[in-house]
């Protein structure tokens, strides 16, 4: 099927629809076709890259355990709270000073709540004394 036709009309004759149907028909059903096989070569892409990765992260160095362990408690570790008071000094001068120190659960955060969250901790007047 030509791509272009060129047609030269009569005066006052009406120009036909022959088979124009049926090639736009055509050339959607095939665009449509190599959309669809060009995302199924993205999706074996990916399974494949997801595979390639779970292989190298199974290696036995990965396989060690944390060196920090999970405290299930509420209550902070006194070395976290060390941790904690120097960066606090190291970042806002030694007049800083921790009155509190929660965990955050962050099992259901969503995007929102964790923006919220920054927004709220930035409006803070920090200066260094």
């Amino acid at each position: 099927m030509p791509a272009f036709v060129s047609v030269t009309l009569a005066a006052g004759s009406v120009p036909s629809d022959d088979g124009l149907l049926a090639d736009g028909v055509v050339l959607a059903v095939v665009g449509i076709g190599l959309v669809f096989a060009a995302l199924v070569l993205i999706w074996l892409a990916v399974a494949l890259l997801t595979r390639f990765a779970a292989a190298r992260s199974a290696s036995p160095e990965a396989a060690a355990p944390a060196a920090v362990a999970d405290v299930p408690s509420d209550e902070v570790d006194g070395r976290v709270l060390a941790i904690l008071t120097a960066a606090a000094i190291a970042a806002l001068g030694p007049g800083a000073r921790i009155r509190q120190v929660c965990r955050v659960r962050r099992d259901g955060a969503s995007a929102w709540a964790e923006h919220g969250r920054v927004v709220v901790q930035s409006s803070h007047n920090n200066r260094k004394h």
